[in-house]
């Protein structure tokens, strides 16, 4: 076998062996932070968050579209009010077999959401991040993508 097949397959189970670990994570409810990268920026102790705290958060772990991205934490959770955002720091809408996934910061939500967009998401598949959010069906909800372009930030 030549060198660089041997790379492309060790490449190829690197990807399985960290779909596997969100997979499990998900499915266990296990704490999420065990599998976000020691390097990742995590906030921790935030008592209000507004949607300047959260842009920073998603700017700071290198999120791509993170003008996009702050409208799905505001519109997945009634802009920083919800239950799940309030009291399990979901600011995505992320669920598991067992429901809505906790974490233990916003930051640490923030930083999960990175880990799962670097799995799913490929620039070159798609013309938008639009496009990418409605064929992966991340919202049951056939208008997600009609309804977080209408949602107006002060960096529209």
């Amino acid at each position: 076998m030549n060198r660089s097949l041997r790379w492309i397959i060790v490449g190829v189970l690197s990807m399985f062996c960290v779909i596997y670990k969100l997979e499990t994570r998900s499915h266990n409810n296990e704490s999420a932070t065990m599998f976000i990268p020691k390097d990742t920026v995590v906030c921790k102790n935030i008592d209000t968050l507004t949607s300047e705290i959260v842009y920073k958060m998603i700017v700071d772990n290198y999120i791509v579209n993170p003008d996009i991205v702050l409208k799905q934490a505001i519109l997945e959770t009634g802009h920083f009010t919800s239950r799940a955002c309030l009291e399990d720091n979901n600011l995505f809408g992320f669920v598991s077999r067992n429901g809505l996934m906790k974490f233990d910061s916003p930051g640490e939500c923030v930083a999960w959401y990175k880990q799962w967009q670097k799995i799913w998401y490929n620039p070159f598949k798609y013309k938008d991040y639009y496009q990418f959010l409605d064929s992966i069906g991340y919202a049951t909800n056939g208008t997600y993508t009609s309804q977080l372009k209408r949602i107006r930030t002060e960096w529209n």
